[in-house]
């Protein structure tokens, strides 16, 4: 019942086929992760320049004003 040295080679490239996609697909989900957190960071500056400009206007408005 011994497998030939051509069917343990076959398994034993099908085991590392499956490996490398598995260890891709980790790395796609660690990038969409990390992209998603890039956005997230991206939106939390850009909430955060929007009010400093609005502070800033607003002094500029008060300092015209008569």
């Amino acid at each position: 019942m011994g497998h030939s040295k051509l069917e343990l080679v076959l398994g034993s490239k099908q085991v590392l086929a499956r490996s490398k996609l598995e260890l891709e697909q980790v790395r796609s989900k660690r990038l969409v992760l990390e992209l998603a957190r890039s956005k997230q960071a991206l939106g939390l500056v850009r909430s955060k320049l929007v009010l400093v400009l609005r502070s800033k206007l607003e002094l500029v408005r008060s300092s015209f004003s008569f």
